[in-house]
């Protein structure tokens, strides 16, 4: 029996941070109030919760239409392997054997092709999904399309701002230190820079709290990524959610 059949019936579960995922509990009257099942499902973007072997659990309709679905009754069942091509599907399903290989939030931009030949990409952050014993039951999903025309780096700010794997509000960062990340130095500027980047700031918002020009602030970004080996902002901020901003 799909896991969808039991969850779809109760929409008020609270969707909990859990160690590197997320977790659905049923509320209770000590429970801190957090968000519903319900008001995930119904943000805007994309949501998808799938089993172990990538089986599609529960989805929005802005997702289910995103993979050509006539309605979400009709995606329940479904693998990406019926939605999208070899290439695509085959990089979606090892995103999600990461996810529950390492048991925390991955972020990564991916080429998406239906078997229709639509195309475009998406930014995706998939994260751990815990039943209430603590064990990795499947992935949940939460992804932005843009059409191959579209700015990633404006995707990605609007993503982050949705503070969907922020635990905290952002605090002053004058006196953050510069740390050491596999055995590489990132400045105390490059290490605000990054924060500020996490929480869905651009390079001109970024200037004004730190007193620095855009083109500064860029200049620091672009460090950190050619220090770190990473070759794009999702990359940098996927390595300082997992490694070290631990917010």
């Amino acid at each position: 029996m799909l896991l969808s059949k039991l969850i779809d019936t109760d929409k008020d579960l609270i969707v909990e941070r859990y160690a590197g995922g997320l977790k659905l509990m049923r509320p209770t009257s000590t429970r801190q109030r957090s968000q519903t099942l319900n008001e995930l499902l119904n943000l805007p973007l994309n949501i998808i919760l799938l089993d172990q072997n990538s089986v599609i659990q529960n989805i929005n309709e802005n997702n289910a239409a995103t993979f050509g679905c006539a309605s979400v009754k009709e995606a329940f069942g479904k693998t990406i392997r019926s939605v999208y091509k070899k290439q695509a599907a085959d990089f979606s399903i090892m995103h999600d054997k990461e996810i529950i290989s390492s048991g925390k939030m991955i972020l990564k931009e991916e080429s998406c092709e239906r078997i229709d030949n639509i195309a475009f990409q998406a930014i995706t952050a998939k994260f751990p999904w815990y039943n209430k014993n603590n064990e990795i039951i499947g992935v949940v999903g939460c992804s932005i399309p843009i059409g191959l025309g579209g700015n990633i780096e404006e995707t990605l700010q609007a993503f982050t701002r949705l503070n969907l794997f922020l635990k905290n509000t952002p605090t002053a960062t004058s006196l953050l230190p510069g740390k050491v990340i596999h055995g590489v130095y990132l400045s105390q500027r490059e290490v605000e820079c990054i924060y500020h980047l996490v929480y869905g700031k651009t390079a001109k918002m970024i200037g004004k709290i730190l007193g620095l020009s855009p083109r500064t602030v860029e200049t620091h970004l672009n460090n950190a990524k050619i220090k770190l080996g990473l070759s794009s902002k999702t990359e940098l901020i996927n390595e300082a959610l997992n490694s070290w901003l631990h917010i």
